[in-house]
């Protein structure tokens, strides 16, 4: 399977800044302003803004206009999330990277020089990626529930400007001094009995014969292969299946958290038995204690939660090279061109 693709219309010419002005200092910020002074030269109409209501509602005039090449969301991956969850679908967004762990660029292979930016912006090669829905809100990457979603909540608690690896320190300690590791029930149904019209928590409910049951203590739910420091749970995760993969371990104790860790650092995690890895389309998270979820890397929330998958809802600018590692150039470009024109 490939994620559905196509180039975007020379006519297409106005790219919207939304910086978030808590994400980002000095050599990114400059980084930044080399690259917008670059564009202008090169004949681009570009406005930065920092205001999210105002964001959204000149992306849409622009889109709406024929005119809006790419949302360049500068900031980490919360607020790609955020501008997600304010725009409608099929406004396109560029992944600009001047968060912490920037996770979603960095699995495009976002990450390059002032040349680099400005080549994919020309080419427009635009990719349309699953995303997830927990709620009312829209996540990218993963959620997950428990220990590291309470670490999230206790710093989001006490965030005061912008986020560095040290400002989890003193949340870690904190939640792991305070956490009581309570057991969550899963049910989820799985993407071979999913159907059409029944994969959005608001739809009528599949019968109990097609939902699975799981126990758990630890919980992580992937729409891309993509957790901090660089840890991989299911590395064949990816955007474009209408599923998603989901990785939970049975131990309930801080001991057991750090046994997982190593496993997982080392990639031996699903050789454990008290380790299992699923993939759903709709999930329904319990637990008899409100514990903390967390989306994107920015706080969820407590459980209970109805999770469902909402395919190719995020619209993004990529790389051709991340095209064609992933799928092969030849069939990238037969894609394209086949595009109708209203998408060209």
């Amino acid at each position: 399977m490939q994620p559905s693709v196509f180039q975007l219309d020379e006519s297409a010419d106005s790219i919207l800044v939304a910086r978030n002005p808590h994400a980002g200092t000095g050599k990114r910020a400059a980084t930044l302003d080399a690259l917008v002074e670059a564009l202008r030269q090169e004949g681009w109409r570009v406005e930065i803004c920092t205001d999210l209501d105002q964001i959204g509602k000149q992306a849409e005039d622009w889109h709406q206009a024929g005119r809006l090449r790419a949302l360049l969301a500068a900031g980490g991956d919360g607020t790609v999330a955020e501008l997600l969850n304010r725009t409608s679908p099929g406004i396109t967004i560029l992944p600009y990277p001047m968060g912490t762990e920037n996770l979603l660029s960095k699995y495009l292979g976002l990450m390059g020089t002032t040349d680099d930016w400005l080549e994919v912006i020309r080419e427009g090669h635009v990719a349309r990626l699953d995303a997830g829905r927990a709620g009312d809100r829209l996540f990218l990457l993963m959620l997950s529930c428990g220990l590291d979603a309470e670490i999230v909540r206790e710093l989001h608690q006490r965030r005061q400007g912008h986020i560095h690896h040290l400002s989890y320190v003193k949340p870690s300690w904190l939640a792991m001094r305070n956490y009581q590791y309570p057991q969550f029930t899963i049910r989820y149904l799985p993407p071979q009995q999913a159907k059409q019209g029944e994969l959005h928590s608001s739809e009528k409910p599949a019968s109990k014969e097609e939902w699975k049951t799981l126990e758990a203590h630890w919980l992580f739910l992937f729409n891309l292969p993509c957790y901090g420091l660089g840890l991989q749970f299911v590395e064949e995760a990816n955007p474009w299946d209408g599923a998603f993969d989901l990785c939970v371990f049975q131990g309930g104790s801080l001991t057991a958290g750090f046994r997982y860790l190593w496993q997982v650092f080392w990639r031996q995690h699903r050789q454990s038995p008290e380790c299992k890895v699923v993939q759903a389309r709709r999930l329904q998270i319990e637990c008899t204690e409100p514990v903390a979820a967390q989306f994107d890397g920015d706080p969820g929330g407590t459980l209970p939660l109805e999770i469902a998958t909402v395919p190719q809802r995020f619209q993004c600018m990529v790389p051709r090279g991340w095209l064609q590692r992933q799928h092969g150039l030849a069939a990238v470009l037969q894609q394209e061109s086949s595009a109708p024109e209203s998408l060209k």
